[in-house]
């Protein structure tokens, strides 16, 4: 039995790549807020079909 690879054209954009979606566009958005305000943020793969999006922000006083 094989698996196919996990279709990775559907990702959103790694961290630092965030690229503006169509207007019409639901998938990746809320990734999309979250570079916007994530002082660092990423994703880890596991095994398929687990993907972990992880984010950070530092703390202002």
């Amino acid at each position: 039995m094989s698996r196919s690879p996990p279709n990775r054209d559907r990702l959103p954009p790694g961290p630092g790549a965030a690229a503006p979606t169509p207007s019409d566009s639901e998938p990746g958005r809320a990734l999309l807020i979250v570079a916007a305000r994530a002082d660092r943020w990423g994703v880890v793969h596991g095994p398929v079909p687990r993907m972990t999006v992880w984010a950070e922000a530092d703390l202002v006083p």
